[in-house]
């Protein structure tokens, strides 16, 4: 598909949002209308192209720790009314931070932060999400476990985005990372290797924690830190400015 039909994909988003079974129209109804006209108007960014190669990106996964304990402290209505909001709080919290839904887990969110669309501070939107995040758990928990909370987990890297059971999924190490990792403590945000060195120019090195996280496969190294970034330092993408 070249920028002519890349032009007819979008037109055709915009005529026919409810067409499900169209892989762009999937992907189109998850990110800012402003991106599209932007696509259109300027030419640079053949999206069509981006997602069917090899991309960098950040992913971020959000788990609820200790998520049985919450259960257990809820009756069933009660959880489900908690969940519907973290979800939807949380889900708008990355939306305005760049991010793309990838999933609901169950007890969490899976989402990234492509490059092509969260622009070259990805990783520092991704962290602003994250710390956010952890606030909206805070507001609508009504849960006294200091162990349960959001577990976060961050990475950048090389993902590929595919179209499975009509909806957009996200493949490659950088995901399976960053779910590994948000194994970490409630209330914390685990960010590898790759992510340090994509932030230690943005935010003060010593506000990272160097630590090591027991996962299904062995320890992860990873740096843990409470900090939200100033939006003054992030550049905004392209099409947003």
């Amino acid at each position: 598909m070249n920028i002519n039909e890349q032009d007819v994909a979008i037109d055709t988003f915009f005529k026919n949002m409810s067409n499900v079974n169209d892989p762009y129209t999937i992907l189109f109804s998850k990110i800012d209308k402003k991106y599209l006209h932007f696509l259109k108007e300027t030419k640079e960014i053949n999206i069509v192209e981006s997602i069917k190669n090899i991309k960098k990106s950040v992913v971020i996964s959000i788990d609820i720790r200790n998520s049985t304990n919450l259960m257990e402290q809820s009756d069933l209505i009660d959880y489900s009314e908690f969940t519907e909001k973290f979800v939807e709080k949380t889900i708008e919290c990355i939306k305005k931070n760049y991010g793309i839904i990838d999933r609901f887990t169950g007890d969490g969110i899976l989402a990234f932060f492509p490059d092509f669309y969260a622009g070259k501070d990805s990783c520092g939107f991704a962290l602003n999400s994250a710390i956010t995040c952890h606030s909206i758990f805070e507001s609508i928990s009504k849960s006294r476990d200091l162990k349960t909370g959001f577990g976060i987990g961050i990475d950048y890297g090389d993902i590929i985005i595919r179209f499975l059971n009509q909806s957009v999924h996200i493949m490659g190490l950088t995901a399976v990372h960053a779910c590994r990792i948000g194994g970490i403590d409630a209330g914390k945000t685990a960010v590898t290797k790759n992510v340090y060195m994509k932030l230690q120019n943005l935010i003060n090195s010593s506000l990272f924690y160097e630590k090591e996280i027991e996962t299904k496969s062995g320890k992860m190294s990873c740096y843990s830190v409470k900090y939200k970034m100033d939006k003054n330092k992030l550049e905004l993408p392209k099409w947003n400015k």
